[in-house]
């Protein structure tokens, strides 16, 4: 995922308003760290999550959290030109039937989907989208970022 690494401008539609936001992404020890802040109806919006690399598994995991309460697991790999994490844990869904789409990459941007299923994974359908722009150099993936954004013991 070092593709993902550096800072972004985020912009997508929240409730038929073109809204703007950053994502900053870092790497320390062998894992990545993500901060999303954009504005929200009643307040700013923050998410947080930590991705790594399971060996044994061949997959990467992720684990999401926010400052409204939810929190999921996915877990996935590259499906072509595309970067893919199926929902494998969460309270109210069911595992396999959302997932998130990193796709259209390239060095100064990107394209993110939060996508829904409801037959069994046949089709797909974007639920939120969201246009990343580089802000700045992108990062070496040898390098750590910074220092750690967050720590996830005060999301909890």
């Amino acid at each position: 995922m070092d593709f993902w690494l550096g800072q972004w401008e985020v912009t997508f539609t929240s409730d038929g308003k073109e809204t703007a936001g950053t994502n900053t992404i870092s790497k320390h020890a062998g894992r990545i760290f993500e901060l999303f802040t954009a504005p929200g109806s009643a307040a700013v919006y923050v998410g947080a999550s930590i991705t790594r690399h399971d060996r044994k598994r061949g997959i990467w995991v992720q684990e999401y959290w926010d400052n409204r309460g939810y929190r999921a697991w996915y877990e996935g790999a590259w499906q072509g030109d595309r970067f893919v994490l199926d929902l494998a844990g969460r309270g109210g869904h069911e595992a396999g039937t959302m997932r998130l789409v990193w796709r259209d990459i390239a060095e100064d941007a990107l394209m993110w989907d939060n996508e829904q299923t409801k037959d069994g994974g046949k089709t797909w359908a974007s639920t939120w989208t969201i246009a990343y722009k580089r802000l700045g150099q992108p990062q070496s993936s040898a390098e750590a970022v910074g220092p750690v954004p967050y720590q996830p013991a005060a999301l909890a």
